[in-house]
């Protein structure tokens, strides 16, 4: 991984981040890197405040596939991330791989991010932590301060009086 600093042709989350800007991405992962894939989306909506989901593979190539070129408006506005890593089942790598070409095929817009990592768990911390840096840059490019979290304090704050009432 890149210095969070380094200029953006030396820093993958930057860069990353300048692809998503406008787009709501649709983060995917296999195994280990499911969890990372739910973490990205959650740190997107979170500190970008923007739209993020997250979806694991194999479920999304048993229905998700089917749906990729529909609304063809959509393909302008999403951008899929396809978690990968060397240290991955040869068989999950095969699914990012033919998962990118359909979504290619439906004109959706789409990084194959590779993650490095010695075993299962460095590589889905590995994953997590860029995708951090990535919420932060585009909290950047939205404009917005990731510690601003006022949607969720104003959530939290109507439960609690409803608690108060019940």
């Amino acid at each position: 991984a890149s210095a969070p600093h380094a200029p953006p042709p030396d820093n993958e989350a930057r860069r990353l981040a300048g692809r998503l800007a406008g787009r709501a991405p649709v983060v995917l992962g296999a195994g280990a890197l499911r969890v990372a894939a739910r973490r990205w989306a959650a740190q997107i909506a979170e500190n970008a405040s923007q739209w993020a989901f997250a979806e694991a593979l194999p479920e999304a190539d048993h229905n998700l596939v089917a749906g990729f070129a529909r609304p063809p408006e959509a393909a302008d506005r999403l951008c899929a991330v396809l978690l990968d890593a060397p240290s991955s089942h040869p068989r999950h790598r095969r699914r990012v791989a033919l998962t990118a070409r359909e979504l290619e095929r439906a004109g959706v817009a789409r990084e194959v991010v590779r993650v490095e990592g010695a075993g299962v768990l460095d590589t889905a911390l590995h994953a997590s932590y860029l995708g951090d840096w990535v919420s932060y840059y585009l909290a950047l490019a939205n404009g917005v301060d990731p510690l601003d979290v006022a949607p969720i304090d104003r959530v939290k704050a109507a439960l609690v009086d409803a608690s108060d009432g019940a």
